[in-house]
């Protein structure tokens, strides 16, 4: 690479000052090969000698211009975050995951538990324990109630919280419906649904229906 001094200096400057910076050095890792191509259409004229530095300093830069495309000059100013870490109590069962509280609260604010346990690598029940846990969350009410009556247990159920019924009037909703048909004459009885709901409208399956008619 010595008997070369001006390639020397054209491709040891890139991989020394353009660290990380992929596309400048992929123009020089053509060049490169471009050169090498060139060098062997005229092997024929070039001694040996000449030959085999040629092709251990083209092989060498290669080398050294690849590694500077996945290398960066910047360095970290602060350690990098560990989303949840696994730790391990002695106890039966699986061990115990903690979670970054800060940066649960954020992720909590753009996903729901479903796409973070994808992205933490654990279940969504797992986060949604994790967020009440860390005061992020609100627990959900209790799916039944236990107490003792004369010596008697017994269990009280708590429906799920239903949506309240639309108070549209029959003619307010053959307006809509007509509307929808309008604009969307290729819906059914689903995207109907979906449409109503979109406007923050609850309708029963059976009013949709008789409208629909």
């Amino acid at each position: 690479m010595r008997k070369f001094p001006k390639m020397l200096k054209a491709f040891t400057f890139p991989w020394k000052t353009q660290l990380g910076a992929a596309c400048h050095l992929e123009e020089r890792i053509r060049t490169c090969l471009q050169f090498w191509e060139q060098t062997l259409q005229h092997s024929q004229l070039i001694p040996p000698a000449n030959m085999d530095v040629i092709c251990s300093s083209i092989h060498d830069m290669l080398t050294r211009l690849q590694a500077a495309k996945l290398q960066s000059s910047d360095t970290a100013d602060m350690d990098a975050l560990e989303p949840a870490k696994l730790v391990y109590t002695g106890c039966p069962g699986r061990p115990r995951v903690e979670f970054n509280c800060e940066l649960l609260a954020v992720c909590l604010q753009y996903r729901g538990v479903t796409e973070l346990g994808k992205l933490f690598g654990t279940s969504a029940r797992t986060v949604h324990r994790a967020a009440i846990a860390l005061g992020l969350a609100e627990p959900a009410l209790p799916v039944y109630f236990e107490f003792t009556e004369n010596g008697v247990c017994y269990r009280e159920y708590f429906p799920a919280p239903s949506t309240p019924s639309s108070s549209l009037s029959d003619n307010e909703l053959d307006l809509i419906m007509a509307q929808i048909l309008q604009s969307f004459p290729s819906f059914g009885r689903h995207m109907i649904d979906g449409h109503l709901t979109h406007l923050g409208h609850t309708v029963s399956r059976a009013r949709v229906q008789a409208s629909y008619a």
